[in-house]
């Protein structure tokens, strides 16, 4: 019996023809497609990446990407012509890799060195500087721990770029993966993600943690989310988003409580550790009023601003700000403007999901984590300026958010003839968020 070879994305289907109408036959064939069914999605994938090929492009993939990325950084900083001169950690600036130690990177560091030495410090999760510290005692005190800061972030980078884009493989395709391993690469507000902060660390986590989800694996997914909530808020809200997917789906609420215990053990522990040392243990909490960040209503800060430019009532050049500051708005409004975008992602993600009763391919606790974060995050906001409302870090938290990417990109597929166009305005807009976020924000 005749054989029928179909190449989808990269990779074959076969199929043998039975006794059967060739209707019936293409109708079969029709099912196996991976973007019609989310099982054969999983199987294909989950044989797909034991092989070692698979994995060698992948890592492949991930290393050129993510030295490029940190090669554009160090061409943005040419462009620049500037670094950082003055500031309260100053001190520490003094590597030959001083342009991506920039803002918190000074408070990642110091807590490696010397531990949470003030309550304004507790707002930075403890799992990147623990990293360093470990890398620090690992390849000796004669290399400096600003080096290694950087190196352990290029390295949870890299390591990031091919987590997501294995991830996203799984549940679509491989021309998915490398699509959103792109994007993430060049998001925004990815000068964070290549600079010594926590962000490629969480990425990291999660996007291993979701790769067992998706081999159906919870509990062990759920160990390594524990990880992530050592990290961040965005890895905290993760393991949230595991245990209440895996209730959903499988109804059945013991295992479900104890993957979420599993899933939050470091927040458990971050938490364990403010008490005994600060006497409360969401210190971490209460210092983010240090940081003159407050809760809102969720997208109140970025309502507030796009009407506030569409009726032409913010001009820059009359902020109260001092003139440094500034420049610094216009790095916010790409905050806004990543929000926004974001937020359109998830809305048409949920409208086609309705539309065609499913969940397009995506795992349930990666939806449930995209529309909670994108929700949490735009809850925040820092003092205001005027008719100014400071969404600053929306961007920098939303790159966290990895499930927004391949759920970006599934939206993307429906966009038909559009898709293309689309994805290189899209695209486009991240090289100039980039630019203006680094000339205007990051050497201020």
């Amino acid at each position: 019996m005749p054989i029928l070879r179909g190449r989808n994305f990269g990779y074959s289907i076969y199929v043998q023809f039975k006794d059967a109408d060739v209707h019936a036959d293409s109708q079969r064939i029709e099912n196996l497609v991976p973007e019609r069914s989310f099982r054969s999605i999983c199987e294909s994938f989950a044989s797909m990446c034991k092989g070692k090929s698979s994995l060698i492009k992948a890592v492949i993939f991930g290393i050129i990407v993510g030295i490029t990325r940190i090669l554009v950084a160090f061409l943005m900083d040419f462009m620049s012509k500037s670094t950082l001169t003055s500031g309260p950690f100053v001190a520490i600036y003094r590597g030959n890799l001083k342009i991506f130690e920039h803002w918190d990177s000074g408070w990642f560091i110091q807590i490696a060195q010397h531990g949470y030495f003030s309550i304004q410090s507790t707002a930075f999760y403890p799992g990147y500087p623990l990293l360093i510290r470990l890398a620090h005692v690992l390849v000796g005190a004669n290399t400096s721990i600003n080096t290694v800061a950087v190196l352990v972030d290029w390295s949870a980078f890299i390591a990031s770029i091919i987590a997501l884009y294995i991830a996203t493989s799984l549940v679509t395709s491989e021309i998915g993966g490398a699509v959103v391993a792109v994007f993430y690469a060049f998001a925004p507000a990815s000068v964070f993600s290549v600079s010594a902060y926590s962000e490629s660390t969480t990425v990291l986590l999660c996007a291993l943690s979701a790769i067992l989800i998706v081999k159906k694996h919870p509990f062990a997914g759920a160990a390594i989310a524990g990880l992530a909530s050592l990290t961040g808020s965005v890895g905290a809200v993760f393991g949230l988003s595991i245990a209440l997917g895996y209730l959903l789906r499988e109804r059945k609420f013991f295992r479900a409580v104890l993957i979420g215990l599993l899933s939050e053990t470091g927040s458990f522990l971050y938490a364990g550790y403010l008490w005994s040392r600060f006497n409360n243990p969401l210190e971490n909490l209460v210092a983010q009023k240090n940081w003159f960040r407050h809760a809102v209503v969720p997208f109140t800060g970025l309502y507030a601003n796009i009407v506030n430019i569409v009726t032409g009532r913010i001009h820059f050049s009359v902020l109260p700000l001092p003139a440094t500051n500034k420049n610094m708005v216009t790095a916010w409004v790409i905050d806004d403007l990543t929000a926004l975008i974001v937020v359109f992602i998830v809305i048409a993600y949920l409208f086609f999901a309705i539309r065609e009763r499913s969940l397009l391919g995506i795992p349930l606790e990666w939806v449930i984590f995209a529309v909670v974060s994108t929700i949490v995050i735009n809850s925040t906001v820092i003092t205001t300026f005027g008719t100014f409302v400071s969404t600053e870090a929306l961007a920098r938290l939303l790159g966290e958010v990895f499930a927004i990417y391949p759920i970006g990109y599934v939206v993307l597929k429906r966009l038909w003839i559009l898709a293309g166009p689309i994805a290189i305005g899209l695209f486009s807009l991240c090289i100039m968020g980039q630019l203006l976020i680094v000339l205007n924000f990051w050497f201020t």
